[in-house]
């Protein structure tokens, strides 16, 4: 196929023998489109606007050895110029109509034009009760920016960041023969900015609907602020009849510092976390679908209860349980205070069958003089050093987070050992038995950060890209 001139070019692929599929190329081989079921039934349909030259079109079956006759028809398309201009807070509506310009999936699609002075965050809501709405941002070159819809249940809202300059607005939809009138909104999308300032201790109650701010993948949230004049532990509960609830905490700098899941589906989700002085953004969202319900959030400092005696040469017994105080990284843990009358080695293990022990020593003054993870037998902890007269304080918490249960804390000497014999893991290796911490050291912090985007992949309908052209819809 020749063109002298910039055409609108429509190709009609038609078979009663076979499930009809369209490909359109450029000179050089390269795909320009292809379609399958865009003509109505089986048959296919490419329409597209080509500038003057050769082109190649593959008349073919979906199928591989499906045969028969096929009549393959090239015509001038209809224009695919906009429709109309759109202005920042301006509701349009229109129609979509056989006779109109197809998007790629084979749904008729109605352009509008878009013009921005400075860059925005838009919000663009598509309504129609007679199709399956679609609304796709594009550039001028033709390739799509964004894109939402194709849910049946729902309507069309994207929320996306555009530059200064020209945009295309399309409003289409999947099928054909899904026709009729739509209502278009292009707005200034609500900031998902830090909201009212959280008091501790206070519990507020909300409610989500889809007008509130989109974050992340088109969460909506209810947003709040953090304040802190010093290092503090934290429990944040997000509680929700109505909903799934999920809830982030974020840094100034964006970063997720933690996200609290329903991991047991009983409309709870927790953060507990130690964080330094500084200014936090709270967001309570839902993975629900649609995201809509009422919640209350509760906000509270975690209190750690003063050490309870150890002497030295006894074993005492403890549990870990979600009402302890917290150390870094979200463990919970408890303390024990070893006043020694004199220097002397000592060795003080911490036992347990239900978690990961981690054991921390500081001296009077909270420096942290060492801590081990798994120095014991086992996953258990060990810390065995030369200790001077005076007042300590012993942590026994979890390697990992929210890992409670029963333990075992004993302070003693250490056994006698052969004279030169080191101390071995079994392989007649010397084995470190406690990691020493600097006088301004910090405590081993290793967590594991949630990738909750993942999980929202599934539940929104949005737009693949390939070459330059939309390739699928889930």
């Amino acid at each position: 196929m020749s063109l002298s001139s910039q055409t609108n070019v429509r190709i009609d692929l038609t078979s009663s023998a076979f499930d009809a599929f369209l490909e359109l190329q450029d000179d050089f081989g390269n795909i320009i489109a292809g379609t399958d079921d865009a003509g109505g039934g089986l048959n296919s349909r490419i329409i597209e606007p080509l500038q003057a030259g050769s082109y190649i079109i593959l008349a073919r079956s979906l199928g591989s050895g499906s045969t028969g006759s096929y009549q393959l028809s090239v015509s001038e398309g209809p224009d695919c110029s906009s429709v109309g201009a759109l202005q920042v807070g301006q509701t349009v509506t229109g129609t979509l109509a056989a006779n109109g310009w197809l998007f790629e999936f084979g749904g008729s699609m109605d352009n509008w034009s878009l013009s921005l002075a400075t860059t925005q965050k838009l919000r663009l809501d598509l309504e129609s009760s007679d199709f399956v709405p679609i609304v796709l941002v594009r550039d001028p070159m033709g390739n799509i920016m964004g894109g939402a819809g194709g849910d049946p249940s729902i309507d069309a809202r994207l929320d996306l960041e555009l530059g200064a300059g020209d945009w295309t607005v399309s409003v289409t939809t999947q099928f054909e023969t899904a026709l009729g009138a739509y209502e278009l909104t292009v707005d200034v999308a609500p900031p998902c900015t830090p909201g009212t300032d959280f008091v501790l201790g206070e519990t507020v109650t909300g409610e989500l609907s889809s007008s509130d701010c989109l974050v992340d993948f088109g969460l909506v949230a209810d947003s709040f602020a953090i304040n802190l004049t010093e290092a503090t532990s934290i429990s944040i509960l997000l509680k929700s009849s109505d909903m799934e609830p999920f809830v982030i905490l974020r840094d100034e700098s964006g970063f997720d510092v933690a996200v609290g899941f329903d991991e047991m589906q009983n409309g709870t989700a927790r953060i507990r976390q130690t964080l330094s002085f500084g200014s936090y953004a709270l967001f309570a969202t839902t993975f629900s679908f649609p995201p809509e319900g009422s919640y209350s959030l509760t906000v509270s400092e975690i209190v750690c209860d003063d050490p309870e005696p150890i002497d030295f040469g006894d074993t005492v017994n403890g549990t870990l349980d979600d009402g302890d105080c917290l150390r870094s990284g979200g463990a919970f843990q408890e303390s024990w205070e070893l006043v020694l009358a004199n220097d002397t080695t000592a060795r003080i293990d911490l036992v347990s069958s239900a978690f990961d022990a981690f054991l921390v020593l500081k001296d009077a003054d909270g420096t942290i003089l060492a801590s081990d993870d798994d120095g014991g037998d086992g996953i258990n902890s060990r810390i065995e050093l030369a200790l001077t007269a005076g007042t300590y304080e012993i942590v026994a918490s979890s390697f990992g987070a929210d890992q409670t249960d029963d333990y075992e804390l004993t302070v003693d000497a250490p056994p006698a050992t052969t004279p030169g014999a080191p101390s071995t893991d079994g392989t007649g290796a010397s084995r470190p038995k406690v990691s020493l911490g600097p006088a301004s050291g910090t405590e081993l912090l290793r967590g594991l950060r949630m990738d909750y985007r993942a999980r929202r992949t599934e539940a929104l309908p949005w737009l693949l890209r390939g070459g330059g052209k939309v390739v699928g819809v889930w």
